[in-house]
């Protein structure tokens, strides 16, 4: 089982709402996929409890369930599991203690993530599986008043059959679409099966992109749909109707067991199809009406052309499921890329360089020695800013010693409302923080970090001089210290907010701070190696296409 579908059961016996393709893009994307270091980054960007532990195993007794174990195949290879109950443990234990390696990652259950982006997927996946649950509804109503009614075990077989025949065929369509589901995983197995040869065979093409399983799923498709439709005429009628499409199916399905014989290669999948055309095949030669009775009108005739044309519709969109799913690999490329350290690194010196040193009174708060240097421009009124703050704030909560935050206003003097928010922070610091301290002289201190957290909290002047009481009189030098702000602005040319600047260059686009944090332990440990450049990880160097 894939890593990325083994973190989704977790996530889902949690009891935490997720949307499986974001879940899987955002994995697939991360630089060291498939890691725990690919799941715990991204559970911190989500701001989800959890805890990354090394244990032994007298310690299980105090662990909380369920919990994801790191362990290592008879075969060697790394691999996960979750542990979901003691009994579950209990049963195997001894299997589960030999492969276990002592890691272990504990999500808190019943929690919600914090990601508009997330929850927008969400919310469009909710409505899909609405509206296939409407859809499905009507259809099962639909069949049951169709085979209920009158049923006859000849009709309900066939349709069983035709139902049949379009799950293996589509089956088979998505994996030459190169999307894999638990039936492929089954039947096609990498080293033993033939599925990969068969199915993407030049003999299967019959066009550069209409492969044979097109048109047998529009086969199903079209036999299912004719013997709901027309479950009111004898079955008589409705197996005269198959007798040329089953005929022809028939015959396609005994070329493709030559090319399989003569290839020595089978594909079990197929070889499923082929025994399902058949099985529909002997109903029709023993539900066949006597020679000679016309039974089928020019009605239904071309109600079932109809029928056949309508479902093989397929055919037509195909082109744009398979544009989706391009643009889906992609996407994983550019939030590989984007995600990649390597590349961010070696990306920042050819983007505006800012100055990089501390003013004598400076709104920072952190590790001015740190390996990461964080310059935040912003308006005291911006919103986007107070997000932006946030994240910020999350990114140096992780690395508290290694990371300085600087923050500049840019703001113009002429906006009475920037220009007393931007005064009132000032005045702030210098009553609490700069008026007794020597130029450069950063002490730690929480109140730093705690000024500004508190403006971007509400944004709201009110309340942020009811807490701190700021001089009400103009300070002159706090007045010089916000034109020095608005200078730095004009003079490196910033001209919205917010803006990121990393040691002392601008963040590259379109990386964000969403980025970095999601590989910020990797770029922290590539900042802190005595390395004299950087090196391009071999992945940022995939085509796009």
């Amino acid at each position: 089982m894939s890593f990325e579908v083994i973190v989704y059961q977790l996530l889902r016996i949690c009891r935490i709402p997720v949307s499986k393709n974001y879940l899987f893009e955002r994995l697939k994307a991360h630089p060291d996929y498939p890691s725990l270091a690919s799941l715990t980054d991204l559970l911190d960007e989500w701001e989800l409890e959890y805890s990354a532990l090394q244990l032994e195993p007298s310690d299980l007794d105090q662990m909380e369930y369920p919990f994801l174990a790191h362990v290592v195949t008879a075969q060697g290879m790394e691999d996960f599991e979750i542990v979901k109950s003691t009994r579950q443990l209990e049963q195997d234990k001894e299997r589960f203690l030999n492969a276990w390696t002592g890691i272990v990652i504990w999500i808190a259950g019943e929690a919600t993530i914090s990601s508009e982006e997330h929850q927008r997927e969400v919310s469009i996946e909710r409505i899909q599986k609405g509206f296939l649950y409407i859809i499905g509804t009507l259809t099962l109503a639909l069949l049951a008043y169709s085979f209920v009614s009158q049923f006859q075990w000849t009709n309900t077989l066939f349709a069983l059959l035709s139902l049949a025949g379009i799950v293996v065929s589509a089956t088979i369509v998505a994996y030459a679409m190169g999307i894999d589901s638990s039936i492929s995983k089954s039947f096609c197995k990498v080293g033993i099966s033939g599925c990969q040869k068969i199915i993407n065979s030049s003999f299967s093409k019959l066009l550069p992109n209409v492969h044979i399983s097109d048109l047998v799923l529009s086969y199903f498709t079209g036999l299912f749909l004719i013997q709901v439709l027309a479950i009111n005429n004898a079955q008589e009628i409705i197996f005269s109707l198959f007798l040329i499409p089953a005929g022809l199916a028939l015959l396609a399905s005994l070329f493709t067991l030559g090319y399989q014989l003569l290839k020595n290669d089978w594909c079990k999948l197929c070889l499923l199809l082929t025994a399902i055309i058949w099985a529909q095949a002997a109903l029709i030669v023993i539900m066949l009406p006597s020679p000679g009775e016309p039974v089928i009108s020019d009605g239904i005739l071309t109600q079932s052309l109809l029928i056949f044309t309508l479902s093989s519709g397929w055919i037509l969109i195909k082109p744009f499921v398979e544009k989706s799913q391009k643009v889906e690999s992609q996407n994983i490329t550019i939030r590989k890329w984007r995600q990649n350290p390597s590349w961010f690194q070696a990306l920042l010196p050819l983007h505006k360089a800012i100055d990089k040193n501390l003013w004598s009174k400076e709104v920072f708060y952190g590790n001015p020695s740190g390996a990461l240097q964080i310059t935040l421009a912003t308006g005291p009124y911006c919103h986007p800013c107070s997000i932006a703050h946030a994240r910020l704030d999350h990114i140096y909560a992780r690395y508290p010693n290694d990371i300085g935050v600087k923050i500049r206003f840019v703001i113009k003097e002429s906006n009475p409302i920037d220009r007393e928010a931007t005064l009132a922070i000032l005045n702030t610091y210098d009553k609490l923080l700069w008026q007794d301290k020597g130029p450069l002289e950063y002490i730690p201190n929480p109140l730093s970090g705690q000024i500004i957290k508190d403006w971007f909290s509400k944004q709201d002047l009110k309340a942020f001089n009811k807490r701190y009481k700021p001089e009400k009189e103009e300070n002159p030098d706090m007045i010089k210290l916000m034109r020095q702000h608005i200078h730095w602005g004009q003079q490196f040319q910033i001209e919205q907010t917010p803006g990121f600047f990393v040691n002392g260059f601008e963040m590259p686009n379109p990386h964000t701070l969403t980025d970095l944090n999601i590989f910020l332990d990797s770029y922290m440990e590539l900042l802190k190696a005595p390395h004299s450049r950087f090196e391009v990880a071999s992945q940022s160097t995939q085509s796009l296409s």
